[in-house]
């Protein structure tokens, strides 16, 4: 069995950018295929097996999937990402349930068993379309339960090797289709209501957010969008978001997002007094604008790249969704004190894509091989974007 020591209990998970962008997860399981626009692409969630129509398939996917594929991506190095995972059921327990029991172990075999059941359709603009499963096959490895683990009456079970479908592979082997996210930033929330509802509305709330304005969505046709049951009543829907000590609304006020964001949340009544809006905004950590900045070396270096306003807000509009991927964090281990400029450099990858690793890897490579560098390596990286983000062809 290969070995993944040093990602195995890494919080950092691969996700499709597409899976912020629209409601695809669930809050409930559905009973019909799912159709939902992302983009000019349209998905379709439950579609028929197109090798066996009338196999049975799962129809939806739910948040509790959603969570699981993100634990299972957790496995592998996001920049070398293969096509085989291996993993045992209790790690995989420990991180999204906090423990292995013969109850969480069922749940992640339904889980797994759904996921491999499941065909998605993406339909593009030009009629093409894709199907595809997120997994294609899982392999179990039964393993002798060890003696001091005899109490232990769950099945010890591990999965060699969990293989991703072809097609889903050429959508997420494509680094600009996916982001990574930390796991614990979902698990944080307790409700799979609140949790799929931080998954779709954040990318809303950041745009409005950049125009200086809070997104506002009335929560019948939340509830609607994200596949729940709508209450009849307003006050019962009132009562569904503010209900218990830890409610919907008070998971999602303040929930962390990536890149130091913050989740602001509140609710209001509608103008027509017949149902309440959710209000949602996002706080940006200092130091990071979309707008034409005054007196910014990046934006001019940028600007006589042949880039434009324009397009400089349409990359930082990612800002939403980027983190740093693993190559990237291990890279930025050997330039101290990168962290304090962390907002920045996550600029410079939104406006530079695949160079601003090039970048890292220079110096990374410096720091290893023991080369002169003036001042610190943090200023050599500063240096090497500049020069690079200048020869960009834009």
């Amino acid at each position: 069995m290969r070995n993944f020591k040093g990602f195995e209990e890494n919080d950092t998970s691969l996700v499709l950018k597409n899976y912020f962008q629209a409601p695809i997860f669930t809050a409930t399981m559905q009973e019909n295929i799912r159709i939902v626009k992302v983009g000019d692409d349209i998905w379709a969630i439950g579609v028929d097996n197109p090798l066996k129509p009338r196999k049975e398939v799962v129809r939806s996917l739910t948040i509790d999937h959603a969570v699981m594929i993100l634990g299972i991506f957790s496995f592998t190095n996001s920049f070398e990402f293969p096509r085989k995972i291996p993993f045992s059921f209790n790690k995989l327990c420990q991180k999204l349930y906090g423990n292995s029991s013969a109850r969480t172990y069922n749940k992640a075999k339904e889980l797994i068993d759904d996921i491999l059941s499941c065909w998605t359709r993406i339909t593009y603009p030009d009629g093409d379309a894709r199907d595809f499963r997120v997994l294609k096959n899982a392999d179990i490895l039964r393993k002798q339960r060890r003696k001091n683990k005899a109490k232990n009456k769950g099945p010890e079970l591990w999965l060699d090797s969990v293989e991703l479908h072809e097609e889903y592979y050429k959508l997420i082997s494509n680094i600009e289709n996916r982001l990574c996210v930390r796991i614990s930033l979902v698990t944080q929330l307790t409700s799979n209501l609140a949790r799929t509802i931080y998954l779709y509305l954040p990318s809303r709330a950041i745009n409005a957010s950049k125009e200086g304005n809070v997104f506002k969505i009335t929560l019948a046709k939340l509830l609607g969008q994200i596949g729940c049951e709508v209450p009849k009543h307003k006050s019962r829907r009132y009562q569904l978001f503010t209900q218990h000590k830890t409610s919907i609304l008070s998971q999602l006020d303040g929930a962390k997002l990536l890149g130091d964001k913050t989740l602001r949340c509140r609710l209001e009544e509608t103008s027509d007094k017949k149902d309440y809006n959710l209000v949602c905004w996002v706080e940006f950590p200092k130091g990071v604008s979309i707008n034409e900045p005054s007196n910014s070396v990046l934006y001019e270096a940028f600007i006589s790249a042949g880039g434009t306003l324009t397009l400089w807000r349409e990359r930082l509009s990612r800002i939403g969704t980027c983190e740093f991927d693993m190559y990237e964090i291990e890279a930025l281990e050997y330039i101290p004190d990168w962290e304090t400029s962390k907002p920045f450099l996550l600029m410079v990858k939104c406006l530079m894509g695949g160079l601003f690793t090039e970048c890292l890897g220079i110096v990374k490579n410096h720091v290893l091989e023991g080369k002169d560098i003036s001042k610190s390596p943090l200023h050599k990286l500063n240096n090497e974007i500049m020069e690079a983000i200048k020869k960009m062809k834009i």
